[in-house]
C-alpha cells in the first residue's frame, strides 16, 4: 500500500513540474505617420512557430508563448518590417504597441 501511495505521489510530483509556464502576447499594430491599423500584418517569434495575422482592427494575439525573452518580428507588404526584443514573463500578458513605417 505504501508503494502505490509513493508512486501515485510522484506521478503528480512529476506531471506538475514538466508543465511549462506560459503566457499571451498581444498589440496592436500601424501606420506610424497616419495612425491607421494595419490589417493583416504578420508577427512572427523568431526560432519558433508562434505566429498570428493582425485582424481589421491592426490587433494581434498569440497565445502560450513559453516564459523567456524573444525577438518578435513584424511585416506588412508595402511597410518596413521591424524586430522588436520582448521579455515574455509569468505574471501578466504583454502588450505591444508596434508602428511600421512605409518603405
Amino acid at each position: 500500500m505504501k508503494n502505490v501511495v509513493f508512486i501515485i505521489f510522484y506521478l503528480v510530483c512529476v506531471n506538475s513540474y514538466s508543465q511549462e509556464i506560459t503566457q499571451n502576447v498581444r498589440g496592436v499594430i500601424r501606420d506610424r505617420i497616419n495612425n491607421i491599423a494595419l490589417s493583416g500584418a504578420t508577427v512572427s517569434v523568431d526560432g519558433s512557430d508562434f505566429n498570428a495575422v493582425s485582424d481589421q482592427n491592426g490587433f494581434f494575439e498569440i497565445s502560450n508563448i513559453p516564459v523567456g525573452r524573444y525577438l518578435v518580428e513584424f511585416r506588412f507588404t508595402g511597410y518596413q518590417s521591424v524586430k522588436l526584443p520582448v521579455v515574455v514573463s509569468a505574471s501578466k500578458p504583454e502588450f505591444l504597441e508596434v508602428f511600421l513605417d512605409e518603405s
